[in-house]
């Protein structure tokens, strides 16, 4: 299956939801826009965008972003108007409107739209519980539907989904607790994926096949799972960590705050699709992790994969060895072969991993 276009269907997205926005009347005044920049560019305000190609796209527009709401400079009780595009988490949709309630002023209106694919309605029924309130306009155009509600009085009691988790075991015991988000990979729990990499590569280095790492990366790396059980395990190595959202960038770095390697860890905010690594590694890589994205919303897309693939050749040309986990049904070996020797190394529960290393 070919990779999806993700410029030209954001692009159809994007339209999409102009549709549906601009049939319903704004204030003449900056808008919060979280998830996307569909009015912010006529309006003016801030678009809050998460990942890495939105934000750099609104940002070559001359649009003011944020990568999330607690990084807003600009406080939330002088807009008049906020508006947040659905995620495809609900509880990552329902954390935002929250927090945006309770810092906008009394009589700003909040609202929320999103495609019928991602359950719209319940959410949007969940809002109006959330918030106590009952929108004061809704709209329904091209498959998708706009609520929105005005701020009264009152605010919420604290609404943050956040949760822990404990991570794989590191050479034979407990391994470390992560903090996670609703919207990040695998938000609450350790996913089995990644728990099957952790698992192989300790064993190849049990097993004295590769030698102990002293520089890791770990690319699509989430909150840190990954490259921070390698930091636990190898006390002397140092990682670099690469992710397109800016949630996972975040909690990566406060994980590794919490697990006491922030000293040996870098975190990247980075877009293999649209950009080389943005820094150079600490020192020679010599061993990558990946666990890479293969779903932009509920939709496939093998893009952002294949461009890490193709990011990680130049690191096997200089010596480096890679682990990639997949579900077992995903096309990787025929990119990954053109790297280097190719191996399948494991497959369980509907995962395989795979072993690239110079030829």
């Amino acid at each position: 299956m070919p990779a999806v276009d993700a410029p030209s269907r954001a692009a159809d997205e994007t339209a999409r939801f102009r549709r549906l926005l601009t049939s319903a009347p704004w204030t003449a005044a900056p808008i919060c826009e979280v998830g996307r920049a569909v009015l912010t560019p006529a309006l003016g305000g801030v678009a809050v965008l998460p990942w890495r190609a939105e934000a750099l796209a609104a940002g070559a527009q001359g649009l003011e972003v944020a990568p999330d709401l607690d990084a807003l400079s600009v406080p939330l009780a002088g807009f008049e108007q906020a508006l947040v595009h659905a995620d495809k988490s609900r509880e990552a949709t329902l954390c935002q409107l929250a927090w945006l309630w309770n810092r906008l002023s009394p009589g700003a209106h909040l609202g929320l739209c999103g495609g019928n694919e991602l359950g719209i309605r319940t959410t949007a029924e969940r809002a109006a519980a959330l918030l106590g309130a009952m929108p004061e306009l809704e709209r329904v155009k091209a498959k998708a539907r706009l609520v929105r509600f005005v701020r009264g009085d009152q605010g919420l009691a604290a609404h943050q989904a956040a949760a822990s988790f404990e991570g794989p075991s590191v050479g034979g015991a407990a391994g470390g607790r992560f903090r996670s988000l609703p919207g990040t990979f695998a938000a609450g729990r350790l996913d089995a994926g990644s728990a099957l990499l952790w698992r192989t590569v300790e064993r190849r280095v049990a097993e004295a096949v590769r030698p102990t790492p002293g520089c890791v990366l770990d690319l699509a790396c989430g909150v840190g799972v990954l490259g921070l059980s390698a930091l636990l395990r190898w006390p002397r190595a140092r990682a670099e960590f690469y992710d397109a959202d800016a949630r996972a960038v975040r909690l990566c770095r406060e994980n590794a705050e919490h697990l006491g390697c922030a000293g040996r860890a870098r975190v990247h905010w980075w877009d293999a699709q649209l950009e080389p690594l943005p820094q150079p590694p600490s020192a020679a890589a010599t061993l990558v992790l990946i666990n890479p994205p293969f779903h932009r919303g509920k939709a496939r897309d093998l893009g952002a994969a294949e461009a890490i693939f193709e990011r990680l050749g130049s690191l096997i040309g200089a010596g480096a060895e890679a682990f990639i986990v997949a579900n077992y049904k995903l096309p990787y070996e025929a990119p990954l072969a053109r790297l280097g020797k190719l191996q399948t190394l494991a497959s369980e529960d509907g995962f395989k991993v795979l072993h690239v290393a110079p030829e």
